[in-house]
């Protein structure tokens, strides 16, 4: 069986901690992308564990001591207009320096993470002749990682006079985004606006919440 592979994950980063550590709570706050990761590095938690070897036995017992959610350091191709970044670059050492922040992984099939962290870590490097330039920002995580696996279904419809281009319905995580439609006029026709009064054409929805259906509309041209 296949799983899912990190490609079309996103990244984004809101000021502060959510008022209930739900994905109401998280969904609530207002998110800014961090565009251009590279790659996320193993994180959750880890429990120190005491040991103690009785006398009697020799055999050594084991508890479960204190959790640390540890820290994540994530590359990024560097962007210095890229409002994610300067986010991050505030939350490090900027007017949000020790702000706890609200961090969103979202993935279109493997679902969400939420968590908060402060930055702990904001470099740059600029590698040889042949790299691209890059940030590194370092998550130290101050709670239990929050995945959220709710799907909603997105279906895009044509209406009279018209059909749909690309994959319909779509099956999108919380927070998630469909993959692009385009939606095409019949012969003597064009495309109008969707039914929310979007005319974008390619359509692609983001930040999917609930089930949801758009259906094009077409006039002659």
């Amino acid at each position: 069986m296949s799983g899912d592979i990190s490609v079309g994950l996103t990244l984004s980063i809101a000021v502060g901690a959510p008022a209930t550590y739900d994905s109401a709570g998280f969904n609530a706050l207002s998110y800014t992308v961090i565009v251009d990761a590279e790659s996320v590095p193993t994180f959750g938690g880890t429990a120190q564990v005491p040991e103690f070897i009785p006398l009697a036995t020799g055999i050594v017992d084991k508890g479960k001591g204190s959790i640390n959610y540890g820290d994540t350091t994530i590359p990024l191709r560097r962007i210095i207009t890229d409002a994610g970044q300067l986010a991050l670059q505030s939350a490090f050492d900027g007017a949000n320096k020790g702000v706890t922040h609200s961090v969103r992984m979202v993935h279109p099939t493997g679902g969400t993470i939420f968590f908060t962290a402060i930055v702990s870590g904001f470099t740059f490097n600029f590698g040889d002749a042949n790299a691209f330039a890059r940030n590194e920002v370092t998550f130290s995580l101050k709670n239990k990682p929050l995945p959220v696996t709710t799907v909603f279904v997105v279906t895009f419809v044509a209406g009279a006079n018209g059909s749909i281009v690309g994959v319909t319905p779509q099956l999108v995580a919380t927070g998630g985004s469909t993959s692009a439609v385009y939606a095409a006029g019949a012969t003597g026709f064009e495309f109008d606006e969707w039914s929310d009064s979007n005319t974008d054409n390619p359509r692609t929805l983001t930040n999917v919440t609930q089930n949801t259906t758009l259906t094009a509309s077409f006039v002659p041209e």
